[in-house]
């Protein structure tokens, strides 16, 4: 199957990676990984941590939802249902994409790039299970490894290996 080929290349691949080489050894893992609920409380949180300046798709303003507690009801809601369903919804995969121009020559349609606008619901989604697999992967992630990771950068893997 033309699949399981594309896969068998892609574990080859990373085989060596030191993080992968990093969960190998702790292979035994004592809790299997599920998603839990989340809480208005966590709604709540992830949306007032969206800057102001990064806009959000949608019909009502980020302003407006920052400050409306019975939306956040309503998001849990729906988004406990997606993780119980292990499904998320078509409508808020789409996106608003507009040409954003990048330098020289506005009419040469090269010198422009797509700027994607996701529904709000679709970036606190996001974000709430970005938090739990980060969480969870956190212990067996190689420290080395920068890239995912609150307050790691590139500048930090650097200096590790220095």
């Amino acid at each position: 199957n033309e699949n399981q080929e594309e896969l068998a290349t892609i574990v080859n691949k990373f085989k060596s990676n030191l993080s992968v080489i990093k969960i190998k050894s702790n292979y035994l893992v004592q809790e299997k990984f599920s998603f839990k609920p989340v809480s208005v409380k966590d709604i709540e949180n992830t949306i007032k941590n969206i800057p102001k300046n990064k806009t959000a798709g949608g019909e009502i303003p980020l302003d407006i939802i920052k400050q409306s507690v019975f939306y956040y009801q309503m998001l849990k809601d729906c988004i406990n249902v997606s993780i119980l369903k292990g499904k998320f919804p078509d409508s808020v995969k789409l996106a608003n994409i507009t040409p954003v121009h990048k330098k020289d020559e506005p009419t040469d349609k090269e010198n422009y790039r797509p700027v994607s606008v996701l529904p709000l619901l679709s970036k606190v989604f996001e974000r709430l299970i970005f938090d739990q697999l980060i969480t969870y992967l956190e212990q067996y992630l190689n420290s080395l490894l920068c890239g995912i990771r609150k307050a790691h950068s590139t500048q930090h893997a650097l200096l590790k290996l220095l």
